[in-house]
């Protein structure tokens, strides 16, 4: 009954807006706009001049005609440069070049048109606004030229992201996973030609598209329409190249190699005293791609596609060299773009990735332990658009991915039938890996919309979307311990973990309808006003029970009604022009903003779960005493009041263009999250006792549990959220006159409580935060400064084109610490050997550190377009050593003291690009 209440909404609500009418807006924005006036030299609106807008990455011409105030607009524009022509009798024919149209972006423009005394026609050639005087929020835009230019890496398009202002990576180069003014990572939203790429089970980005397919990436943080829903971070916005009316294609090659990478051991192995530790080496790490686009029918039908194959073979610092990791990574994408009639527009197109994870043994984690990452995703597209006519048109989606993804192929001989030993003095894993897992993930996603443009509509002009989305997730997975156990061994047998594997999974449905208004208020005043609706359904599928790795007949029932969120996101936001040449704008916005539904807050553990046992080593008997027991069937309890994670953001900002070419900004940003996810044990009781810790002798008020096992209850438990607040200074001098230049300060402080406190990684998903918070020691010292928390980054990247075609680039980037979690162990309690945070989170900080690129290229230009770039990459250019984390944040382990993540040493890139 459920599902044929939820059918009836996927399916007849779209049909109702679509008889109606009703303007509809398709939901991920990939276009942008050209709008503004036309005058005469004495001000005066000029009604019926008619406008022609081109450009190399649209089909045909589009034309418009200026209304009675002397006003025009060309939406839904692909992303490019274009020429704007104005033209009407008795006047000078005036031309507009090189007009920078960016994702979501819209270009204002005032013309001036003279009467004509001559035949005689006036060519403008001027750089396109920096500021868009119609967004009332932040955003940053790559265009090819950064993408090409600055020497930020090729791991991955996070290589890219990591550039904005505000973000900030989890990890080093190539890290999928980031964090956005404090939010957590799974609160970003990834979308690649409009299809959601963010994994429905974790949050992430699924896929790792290579960047010679981007035409442009956009990173919007704060301010975001109401189109964009069930985020809390960033909306991360790629639009893949469409070929054009000319054939055109590259060929590339970027690779670094034993010969071209330093050393930044701070302490080299030495073969005769066998003391130190083994450098990193590369042996290779190459991307190799090909790309072609062109025309099938010349404005009609065009075609582009890409392979690229990535390689790698690299031991790791402090690894063992006898065994080395490689990395497999190929890439191939194909899209169809088609103008069926001057109305009609589809796009089709098809990726896919097959990706091979190489991991290789280290003194912590033993040959025999280690297993790798093999998955596959197919991605698919088709979308409809009609343009109904000059003010209006309609927007129809389908787009899809599935992806199996297998972590259990054996390295070095590692058997998942074997149970596994970690020694929890010094944190060595041995005998056999530690878990793995076999994970289906499926989406599928509907779009319909249509926009309106109102001109004259209650005193003002209305730019009107309307949309509703349809997104459908689905998770199989298997995984468990292999060999069905896990010993953990501290100065011999300690605790044993005994559990057979298990099948979870589950299911999202996710509705929303949103309204978006656009209002321009006389010249200067913009007004966003937006309304979202959001109806999320967590399922869970039935699934069989396992006997060993294997799937049985036996089936487990489903749950239907697990968990229903519906909720309405209001969004405002005003853009005023301070000055009347449209360079100087204030802006400021305020939103309520949700969390996706993640399967990973509800899939484990499911009614497939199997028994679980503890077992205490009885050194007395010499045989295991079982000291705890959950069946199976206990799982966890639902609070059925549980809400919907909410993100509430205040924001203001100033921006001025000071040149052609060259903008200043101020922003500030505060934002407070509530309603967090997290574990709440419930139904037992505790007496309060003073412990002093063996590790650091400090004395703690804990918890002595004197009732039952406490039942686990998955809630928004009472003080879980935070609170951020920013200051981001920026400096953006685009590309022109051969230089160019990006830099932004970001000072912010972020506070709260997460079920991730122990951690350093601020991913808030409870299938990775174990059952913190169930025991009330978990919460000694969680209170603080979170995961992410780092008060001062500088990033800096620039450009600048030397005579002969030398082009010199750079990328800087500074970072304070982040906080270092400690814990500490406290024991004598009836619940057993607890682990507790030693200190408020914040009084240990990591090291600050920062990372320097350099670039150095050359064109050569031969016949035609043919031009050959070789270019020279030097990262890491201090060969800088300050270690990034710590081999454990257990103060009773010897490894807390270690350090861990030394970035790679200093490297060359050495790389060529064909290209016509």
């Amino acid at each position: 009954m459920k599902n044929k209440k939820l059918l009836s909404q996927i399916v007849i609500m779209p049909l109702i807006l679509l008889i109606l009418v009703i303007g509809l807006s398709y939901g991920q924005i990939i276009t942008g706009k050209i709008g503004g006036t036309v005058t005469d030299d004495q001000g005066e609106p000029l009604p019926g001049v008619t406008v022609e807008a081109s450009s190399p990455s649209a089909m045909g011409i589009q034309t418009s005609i200026t209304s009675d105030k002397g006003t025009f607009r060309f939406a839904n524009l692909a992303v490019g440069r274009y020429k704007v022509v104005f033209i009407l009798d008795g006047f000078q024919r005036v031309e507009r070049q090189n007009i920078a149209v960016k994702i979501n972006t819209t270009v204002t423009l005032g013309v001036t048109m003279k009467l004509q005394t001559l035949e005689e026609a006036v060519t403008v050639i001027a750089e396109s606004p920096v500021i868009d005087v119609k967004k009332s929020g932040m955003s940053t835009n790559f265009t090819t030229v950064d993408i090409d230019n600055i020497p930020a890496g090729r791991s991955s398009f996070a290589d890219i992201v990591k550039q904005a202002p505000g973000m900030l990576a989890q990890g080093e180069s190539g890290a999928l996973r980031w964090s956005f003014a404090g939010s957590g990572v799974e609160g970003n939203a990834f979308y690649f030609d409009g299809v959601d790429q963010s994994s429905p089970e974790l949050g992430i980005p699924w896929t790792n598209p290579n960047q010679d397919i981007f035409e442009e990436v956009e990173v919007t943080g704060v301010g975001v329409a109401a189109e964009y829903g069930l985020i809390t971070g960033a909306v991360i916005n790629i639009v893949t190249k469409s070929g054009g009316n000319k054939f055109s294609g590259s060929l590339s090659h970027y690779g670094q190699y034993d010969f071209t990478t330093g050393d930044n051991n701070p302490d080299p192995y030495d073969e005769a005293t066998e003391e130190g530790s083994q450098s990193f080496k590369r042996w290779y790490n190459y991307d190799l791609s090909l790309s072609l686009g062109g025309p099938i029918v010349k404005d009609a039908v065009w075609f582009f596609g890409n392979y690229n194959i990535r390689r790698g073979k690299e031991s790791n610092w402090q690894g063992t060299p006898d065994y080395v990791a490689k990395d497999i990574q190929d890439e191939g994408f194909f899209k169809l773009t088609s103008n069926l009639s001057n109305k009609h527009k589809l796009v089709l197109s098809f990726a896919y990735e097959n990706e091979n994870f190489g991991e290789v043994p280290d003194p912590w984690n033993l040959p025999e332990t280690v297993i790798k990452e093999v998955l596959q995703t197919y991605i698919w597209n088709a979308r409809f658009t009609w343009l109904l006519g000059s003010s209006s048109f309609f927007d129809f989606k389908y787009a899809g991915w599935y992806s199996p993804d297998h972590y259990d192929v054996p390295v070095a001989g590692a058997d998942l039938n074997l149970r596994p030993h970690v020694d929890d003095a010094t944190g060595v894993l041995s005998n056999a890996p530690g878990w793995s897992g076999i994970w289906d993930i499926t989406t599928h996603q509907v779009n319909a919309g249509f926009s309106y443009f109102a001109e004259d509509f209650l005193g003002a002009t209305h730019d009107f979307k309307i949309g509703v989305q349809y997104n459908r997730g689905k998770l199989e997975a298997m995984g468990g311990y292999p060999g069905g156990g896990y010993y953990v061994d501290y100065y011999g047998p300690y605790y044993l973990y005994v559990q057979q594997q298990y099948m979870y999974g589950g299911i999202v449905n996710r509705l929303g309808f949103f309204l978006d208004d656009s209002i321009s208020v006389g010249n200067r005043l913009t007004v966003n006003l937006g309304l979202r609706f959001d109806n999320q359904q967590a399922t869970y599928p039935a699934l069989p029970l396992l006997d060993g790795w294997e799937k049985t007949d036996v089936i487990t029932p489903g749950i239907d009604d697990l968990i229903t969120w519906n909720v309405f996101s209001p969004r405002i936001g005003l853009a005023f022009q301070l000055t009347s040449d449209g360079k100087t704008l204030l802006k400021a916005s305020y939103g309520r903003y949700y969390d996706a539904m993640h399967i990973s807050n509800f899939a484990w553990p499911g009614p497939g779960y199997t028994d679980w046992y503890m077992y205490w080593w009885d050194a007395g008997l010499g045989e295991w005493e079982e000291i705890d027991y959950a069946p199976g069937e206990i799982g966890y309890i639902m609070d059925p009041d549980i809400k919907n994670p909410y993100s509430e953001q205040l924001f203001v900002g100033l921006e001025r263009e000071l040149i052609s070419d060259f903008s200043v900004g101020a922003m500030y940003i505060h934002k407070t999250e509530g309603n967090s996810l997290g574990w709440e044990g419930r139904n037992t009781t505790y007496d309060q006792v003073q412990i002093v810790s063996d590790d650091n002798g400090q004395t703690y008020t804990a918890f002595d549990r004197t009732g039952p096992y406490p039942e686990t209850w998955q809630t928004n438990p009472e003080g879980y959220g935070q609170k951020y607040d920013g200051l981001i200074f920026t400096l953006d001098k685009k590309y022109s006159k051969d230089w160019m230049m990006n830099a932004s300060l970001t000072w912010s402080h972020s506070t709260g409580l997460n079920m991730r406190a122990k951690s350093t990684s601020q991913q808030n998903l409870l299938s990775s935060s174990g059952s913190f918070g169930v025991d009330p020691n978990d919460l000694i010292n969680a209170q603080g400064d979170m995961q992410h928390d780092k008060r001062w980054v500088f990033k800096f990247t620039g450009g600048y084109n030397l005579p002969g075609d030398i082009f010199i680039g750079t990328y800087f980037t500074y970072q304070t610490g982040r906080p270092r979690p400690a814990q500490t162990q406290l024991y004598g309690l009836s619940q057993g050997r607890v682990s507790v945070l030693a200190e408020p989170r914040g009084e240990r900080r990591y090291p600050s550190f920062y990372t320097l690129s350099l670039r150095a290229q050359k064109t050569f230009r031969f016949s035609g377009s043919w031009r050959l770039k070789v270019m020279l990459d030097v990262f890491n250019v201090t060969n800088d050593a300050t270690f990034r984390g710590w081999r454990s944040n257990s103060m009773w382990r010897d490894t807390f003291t270690e350090s861990s993540g030394l970035p790679d040493p200093i490297s060359v890139q050495l790389g060529f690009k064909l290209e016509f």
